[in-house]
């Protein structure tokens, strides 16, 4: 994820499971296999069953019957629920639409809420007091179901052209079962006894298991989709979810994800709906008989169709859209240069579409650097003109000095492992400004001093191997004129001294020097490589280590090697 680019939070899910109250599936795997009055008849032949799941005559959605043993239960519990049984003995979902309803497992949530203003959203109590900025707070309550309902066993047994989920994370889900949540089917004469079926334990499994580009392509895409739709439109967060969950099943496996390509798949998961809005089906994942846009009018299909096909050939404009509408920017006080909001308004759009558009060709091209830079002073050139207008804003929006701008991308680039984008994108930095590295980020030059350094064994020719050295050994002494208290470059140094083969006895100097240190820089510890013990799969890991500590393990290792040195020499006298 490229540093610096806003990615805000847009809504908030909470689901209250009521565990004291768990449901047992008898819905069958096929809706034909099984009817109603055969599920219950199933279902009391089994003493242990007090809330009976039953399919109904939607997809998606099921009944709940109330055997004896529940009745028991709700008037134990002394619970609201018992005068929501109708007289068929079905449980209705209207109770949860009434008002709140609380026990020991919900009523401390409910009870730490600040006071919001609520209303019934679908099977939500909904608070959109924000939503002008950008999220929303919904509360679902919920019923458990242990075990997988049958309807959706087909799920596990499909095929899988990108192989995810893998098996063992769909049998981890199967598991977990399911919940249902109080809303019934929009048309349904039974509307009131209608419960639907709800994966919001699988959906978040599989929301954790994605790669980290598959999430930002899945955060962009509905944040595009928000800032872009109108009222009118039928596609809601929901159905992009399971869009991207179909998605990544059908269409890429986790190697097709690289950095390189997430702006194709950003493209391509937008016209990936725009082609299941054409056949006005947008298919649930666990159940994909159950069309989610199957009760919604064609005419709203086609608006949200020609909407969505606007965002696939504007991108930009939509990106634009997003921060202005998440403020992004938090305009300033000087605007009399416009005549109207909207004038303002269109210039900040203009100016979010250059930025983001010449950060990622900059990026891109980082081995053509003077390509590059010119894509890096123009961004410094617009937030420059633009920062009069504005009183904050993110990094990317408010550097106006080249240092400024490309250290967070470096810093990002170098712990992910990418030497090469990381070097270039310090070294344009210093070149760029050298005196305003040296003054603020003499850290820059650490930077510079260390990858150069990690390049020597990334090159085959000696020639480049000698060439390097020397440049890591010039940028190493001159970080050092600039950085005092730095246990970490002092590691570093006498690391690459030793290393290199350069001088033994300056590599256990800059060792002492970092341990000798009393009071170290902010943000000192090393990033280094390191293999733990232990772990059922070994290999190496980067991780943030203190300098000063590396620096006294180091010292202790070459003090042992030359120890063993001079006892061989003896032996060999």
């Amino acid at each position: 994820m490229y540093p610096g680019i806003f990615f805000p939070g847009t809504d908030f899910d909470f689901m209250m499971l009521y565990t004291k109250f768990t449901v047992k599936d008898f819905t069958g795997e096929n809706k034909e296999t099984i009817d109603e009055n055969e599920a219950i008849c199933r279902a009391k032949r089994e003493s242990d069953c007090a809330f009976i799941m039953v399919p109904s005559t939607h997809l998606g959605y099921v009944k709940v019957f109330v055997a004896e043993k529940g009745r028991k239960l709700l008037q134990e519990k002394e619970s609201v629920l018992m005068k929501h049984i109708d007289e068929e003995g079905f449980l209705t979902n209207d109770a949860f639409k009434e008002g709140i309803v609380t026990d020991q497992s919900t009523e401390i949530i409910y009870s730490r809420l600040p006071e919001m203003k609520y209303i019934a959203s679908g099977p939500a109590i909904s608070n959109y007091e924000h939503e002008e900025i950008g999220y929303t707070y919904d509360f679902v309550n919920a019923f458990p179901c242990e075990t997988w309902p049958e309807v959706a066993n087909r799920w596990n047994k499909r095929p899988r052209d990108a192989n995810w989920p893998h098996e063992d994370l769909r049998n981890e889900i199967m598991k977990d079962g399911c919940a249902i949540v109080p809303v019934g089917f929009y048309t349904s004469t039974e509307q009131k006894r209608e419960w639907r079926l709800s994966f919001n334990s699988s959906e978040r499994k599989l929301s954790l298991s994605l790669s980290e580009n598959q999430k930002i392509c899945y955060c962009i895409v509905k944040l595009l989709i928000k800032a872009t739709l109108s009222p009118d439109a039928v596609l809601t967060s929901y159905m992009v979810k399971n869009m991207m969950f179909w998605f990544c099943e059908q269409q890429y496996g986790v190697a097709d994800w690289g950095d390189d390509q997430l702006g194709d798949r950003v493209l391509q998961l937008i016209s990936y709906i725009c082609t299941a809005l054409e056949h006005s089906n947008i298919p649930h994942y666990f159940l994909p008989y159950n069309n989610l846009i199957r009760h919604k009018p064609k005419e709203d299909i086609q608006v949200t169709l020609r909407e969505m096909e606007k965002l696939r050939t504007s991108p930009f404009q939509s990106l634009a859209n997003v921060c202005i509408k998440m403020h992004v920017f938090e305009i300033g006080k000087d605007t009399r240069m416009f005549s109207t909001g909207g004038e303002l308004q269109s210039m900040l759009t203009l100016f979010t579409c250059s930025v983001q558009l010449l950060i990622k060709l900059g990026l891109l091209n980082y081995d053509a650097p003077d390509f590059a830079m010119k894509c890096f002073d123009t961004v410094i050139e617009l937030n420059t003109a633009v920062k009069p207008f504005i009183r904050q804003s993110s990094n990317l929006f408010a550097a106006t000095r080249v240092p400024q701008l490309l250290k967070p991308f470096a810093v990002q680039y170098m712990q992910n492992g990418q030497v090469d984008q990381a070097l270039a994108l310090f070294q344009m930095s210093f070149e760029a400004d050298r005196t305003l590295v040296i003054e603020q980020f003499p850290d820059i030059i650490s930077n510079i001093a260390c990858l150069t350094a990690t390049k020597i064994d990334l090159v085959g020719d000696k020639t480049r191997k000698e060439e390097l050295s020397s440049k890591a050994n010039e940028y190493f002494k001159q970080a050092l004129k600039n950085i005092a208290d730095s246990p970490t470059l002092h590691f570093a140094y006498g690391s690459f001294l030793k290393e290199r083969k350069i001088s033994i006895t300056q590599a256990i100097a800059q060792f002492e020097k970092a341990i000798s240190i009393e009071k170290k820089r902010d943000d000192d510890d090393a990033l280094i490589e390191i293999t733990l013990p232990g772990k059922q799969n070994p290999g190496s890991e980067m991780s943030y280590v203190p300098g000063k500590a590396v620096a006294f393990y180091s010292l202790i290792d070459i003090l042992a090697d030359i120890d063993d040195i001079h006892k061989a020499r003896k032996m060999a006298a």
